[in-house]
């Protein structure tokens, strides 16, 4: 007898080149008295865990290291570095200073550093997570994305996933000085803190946006990027309760969860929470 993953509710697909993801939503039973009281309050308020399906029909498909859990086919894995991954970038920054900038890099990725690539006929499943996960598609060569650290969950091989160096004033907004980019054409994977739903997606034209708070999930490069006050002077920005703000300015596309804070907030006004 075979018993198959029938009780899974499907959330979203999308099918690339000779590569189909699939999103679900995954039911959640306690197996014990400590698990079942630690899930009672997520099952009250309808929170399941996403899982990825990744169908391959002699396509590749990229996976962020931590997420696998079990495939089934005749499919090759590898371990790749995120500063070759993908058929576009396998060159890598090449010369002695492109080496010492991946090692530096690398070393302040950690498991980021590297992915998983599937090749061939098959399938492969995910861990389960109770962050979201978002299917969005990477329709322009022209530009490439770059991505909150720790977003990147998986994509087609089409697409170049790079580890770049934040050196300038994203390494001080608390991301990191490294993030994912993604360059060439595709669909993509993200694990999100929010469902689809609550995701902004803005198309700048020669604009400007300031964003209190890290919420980006995902911005084009070719967008200006910077961290500066809310207003010019100490008491201006004093006096309008902002402190330090994200500004992009030019033209390209941004993703915000602007919901993304709004529960924690809740929980610290409360008499005796942690306001950290």
């Amino acid at each position: 007898m075979e018993k198959r993953r029938d009780n899974l509710k499907k959330l979203d697909t999308a099918t690339g080149r000779g590569v189909t993801f699939t999103t679900y939503e995954s039911p959640v039973k306690p197996h014990n008295l400590h698990e079942a009281n630690m899930y009672y309050a997520a099952d009250k308020l309808g929170m399941r865990p996403n899982v990825l399906e990744i169908g391959l029909q002699g396509g590749e498909a990229l996976l962020q290291p931590g997420a696998f859990q079990f495939s089934r086919g005749n499919l090759r894995m590898q371990s790749v570095s995120a500063f070759q991954s993908g058929t576009g970038g396998r060159g890598g920054l090449g010369g002695l200073i492109g080496g010492v900038a991946r090692m530096a890099a690398s070393s302040m990725a950690g498991e980021s550093s590297s992915r998983n690539l599937f090749q061939g006929q098959g399938v492969v499943w995910t861990e389960p997570t109770y962050k979201h996960l978002i299917i969005g598609e990477k329709d322009t060569a022209n530009d490439s994305y770059l991505l909150d650290d720790g977003a990147f969950y998986a994509c087609e091989s089409s697409l170049d996933v790079a580890s770049r160096l934040m050196l300038d004033a994203r390494a001080t907004g608390g991301n990191g000085l490294v993030s994912p980019e993604l360059k060439g054409t595709g669909f993509f994977v993200l694990e999100s803190p929010v469902p689809f739903e609550e995701i902004e997606i803005h198309t700048l034209q020669n604009d400007e946006m300031r964003i209190d708070g890290d919420l980006i999930l995902l911005f084009s490069s070719g967008l200006r990027f910077n961290i500066e006050r809310f207003d010019r002077g100490w008491l201006s920005s004093a006096r309008s309760g902002e402190g330090l703000v994200y500004t992009l300015t030019g033209s390209g596309v941004v993703w915000l969860t602007p919901t993304a804070q709004a529960a924690r907030h809740q929980v610290n006004a409360l008499p005796g929470a942690s306001t950290t």
